[in-house]
């Protein structure tokens, strides 16, 4: 791991969750930025995907 490294993660039950395996060590300590992502300038990109596999045979 590099000194600064970018690790997408869900907060659950008050723990921070990895989103993909990462190569970090059991038992680490590190110093977290957190960065809120804001999902909704996706939702019409998603929304055509959907409704174009639907219509997909």
């Amino acid at each position: 791991m590099s000194a600064r490294e970018t690790i997408e993660c869900a907060y659950q039950g008050g723990v921070f969750k990895p989103i993909e395996n990462s190569d970090l060590v059991e038992g680490i300590k590190l110093k977290i930025k957190i960065e809120k992502v804001d999902l909704s300038k996706y939702y019409d990109r998603w929304d055509f995907l959907l409704q174009s596999r639907r219509c997909s045979p």
